[in-house]
């Protein structure tokens, strides 16, 4: 610490009574423990009520008794989410819509590996007519790629004689590592 000598304790002016070193390591005079700054007082050193810090804690502002509630409906990446966070597979207390109103159409929870599609791509439209219970996401996928051709076929690494002038090419005496002496011992020297 630049000129200073001694470090008394003090305590934290949050009002918590924590004592702590005056100074951090770079000299600089603290007021707080860290993280205590923040807790929400409107003066350092005000003490909340009992009540209010059992309200804080209890979660009674989340949800509906939330001041940011929007009604628990979601849309990200064009799905809907609702709030459900007593359902088992709820992610941060949200479910897939889809999911939930085929649940509810079978009368049971679907298992993890189940997927439900939408078949007219429209993953907002989730209407019954619109979803189809699968499986697994290998029978859904056979489903979705049945008909369709490899993004690869018809390119000219698949022809035959694409592969017999390449290997023409490159065999013997046309092949340049061979050509090139340097590179064939630098090699040899990496495999030692």
């Amino acid at each position: 610490m630049d000129g200073v000598t001694e470090n008394p304790l003090i305590e934290c002016a949050c009002g918590c009574g924590t004592k702590f070193p005056k100074y951090n390591r770079w000299g600089k005079p603290r007021r707080y423990v860290r993280g205590h700054n923040g807790r929400g007082a409107k003066y350092p050193g005000q003490k909340r009520s009992p009540e209010w810090k059992a309200m804080m804690s209890d979660g009674r502002r989340r949800g509906s008794n939330s001041p940011s509630w929007k009604g628990g409906r979601i849309i990200t990446n064009g799905y809907v989410f609702i709030y459900q966070p007593d359902h088992p597979q709820a992610v941060k207390r949200y479910v897939l819509e889809h999911r939930l109103i085929m649940e509810q159409y079978l009368g049971r929870y679907l298992k993890p590996e189940e997927i439900v599609h939408h078949m007219n791509k429209i993953t907002e439209d989730n209407r019954i007519e619109n979803l189809q219970l699968f499986s697994s996401n290998g029978k859904h996928l056979k489903f979705e790629l049945t008909g369709r051709s490899s993004p690869l076929e018809g390119r000219k690494i698949h022809s035959d004689e694409w592969r017999q002038e390449l290997r023409q090419r490159w065999t013997g005496e046309n092949n340049p590592r061979w050509l090139d002496e340097k590179a064939s011992e630098r090699a040899k020297r990496r495999r030692k």
